[in-house]
């Protein structure tokens, strides 16, 4: 046998496996090796080429998943408002929450004081008892230097109040001011904006510069629900203040009062109504001529 690589064979009429280099063979050798190898390539069988079979390429079929749409409601119309007067207010007073202790209806008299929480930082952030005429500040009690007031609700004697972005808030005592208690709470954005509440459901209902409004219960303060306010445009943002009111609305089976979260836009002049069972913003209010009829 023929080792190819290199060239060496096995020297004839040795029992011994001794291979030999083709150096130290003769021309005649080297003659009748170069010929028995031309044969052998002749004689030899080259396999079958190899047939591969073709893979047919699968088309990807894309599945098209179609989200549903939520439903928006219609434009909502611009109601008309009133001037009506103006009091004088403490200019160095960041107002956040705003409140009467007894709203009034429209054929009775306005009261004389307001409730009023203020915000900043360094011990400016405060609650107050206002005289609405001469806006004297008739009580107050500070936040703390490390919180930031915001906004503020009545409820069954006591005073809720939330801070910006420490996720605390305070219950005082309507009359005396006195700190009942401390609490703490979670928004989307673990802040507090505006806060109002619905009596008759026992919620508290808070904002937190976001798209949402949180109902909270009203014993244990914890989250009940939450829903996203928007309009025929998208979903709204930076949802401020909030008041709640009753309002009557023509049904089938005659009138009956329907709940309304009325809500200031931050940096906007305008204030919106919402529905707060779907989020959907149902009116809104233009004052931009607010400073100048003012």
């Amino acid at each position: 046998f023929f080792v190819y690589h290199q060239y060496f064979t096995l020297t004839p009429g040795e029992k011994t496996n001794k291979i030999v280099s083709n150096t130290h063979l003769s021309k005649e050798d080297r003659s009748l090796k170069t010929e028995r190898t031309t044969t052998e390539k002749a004689t030899r069988k080259t396999p079958p080429p190899t047939t591969r079979r073709k893979k047919k390429k699968r088309k990807r079929k894309h599945r098209t998943t179609t989200k549903a749409t939520p439903p928006r409601p219609p434009p909502p119309p611009s109601l008309r408002w009133e001037f009506l007067d103006k009091f004088l207010h403490d200019k160095r007073a960041f107002t956040q929450g705003l409140e009467f202790s007894n709203p009034t209806s429209n054929n009775a008299p306005a009261r004389q004081t307001v409730y009023e929480t203020t915000g900043l930082y360094g011990g400016r952030s405060s609650l107050r008892r206002v005289d609405l005429t001469t806006g004297k500040v008739l009580k107050s009690v500070g936040l703390g230097n490390r919180f930031f007031g915001e906004g503020m609700t009545i409820v069954n004697g006591k005073i809720y109040v939330l801070t910006w972005k420490s996720e605390t808030g305070f219950i005082f005592d309507l009359k005396t001011f006195k700190k009942l208690d401390t609490f703490k709470f979670r928004t989307l954005r673990r802040e507090g904006w505006g806060l109002t509440h619905d009596f008759h459901k026992k919620e508290l209902i808070a904002s937190d510069g976001s798209d949402y409004l949180f109902f909270w219960d009203m014993e244990s303060l914890a989250e009940t629900r939450r829903v996203r306010v928007q309009d025929d445009g998208g979903y709204v943002r930076k949802i401020n203040e909030l008041e709640y009111i009753s309002v009557p609305v023509k049904g089938e089976n005659g009138t009956h009062q329907k709940g309304i979260v009325l809500a200031n836009i931050w940096y906007k002049d305008n204030i919106i109504a919402i529905d707060p069972e779907t989020g959907f913003i149902v009116a809104e209010y233009d004052f931009t001529k607010l400073l100048k009829d003012g």
